[in-house]
């Protein structure tokens, strides 16, 4: 099985374009840690553009999920994100694509997210737990590493 991806620009954003070469259609449900992967997307945008683009990164959900979708029966989709505050505009904007997400405040002395996790990993046990339909799991987490409270996503899955 390939998998395509190319990136179209219109008005100055990008698109992804993805194509399966070969038919699949067991069903997918989408986890995203939102904190991780957004930090990641930052990191690169300083070392590509410079220190002012740090602020102007987004995760476009719609996007996230047509990458992780690809032309599949879409079944659910899962982000946590440990933010400073709430953020309803971007709340709203996964939700509206079919990806419901769950915002934690970071801990006000440590700065540190709390817990997104384990709350992704709580979802997929509740989602193997109650789902009947075998599917594909597409999990995008940024480092996925074993915590010092958690066995990581690897042990989830198995």
């Amino acid at each position: 099985m390939a998998l395509a991806i190319s990136s179209s620009f219109s008005s100055g954003i990008r698109t992804p374009q993805c194509t399966l070469s070969v038919p699949y259609r067991r069903p997918v449900y989408f986890f995203l840690d939102y904190s991780n992967i957004a930090i990641s997307a930052q990191e690169i945008a300083w070392v590509q553009d410079g220190i002012t683009s740090e602020h102007r990164v987004r995760l476009h959900a719609r996007n996230l999920r047509a990458l992780a979708e690809r032309n599949r029966e879409w079944k659910q989709g899962f982000a946590a994100a440990g933010l400073r505050a709430g953020c309803p505009k971007m709340c709203k904007h996964f939700e509206d694509a079919g990806i419901r997400i769950e915002v934690s405040e970071r801990g006000s002395s440590s700065n540190r997210e709390q817990n997104v996790d384990q709350r992704i990993q709580c979802e997929m046990l509740l989602l193997t737990k109650s789902s009947h339909q075998r599917g594909t799991v597409v999990l995008a987490t940024g480092d996925g590493a074993v915590g010092s409270h958690n066995e990581g996503f690897q042990s989830v899955l198995e």
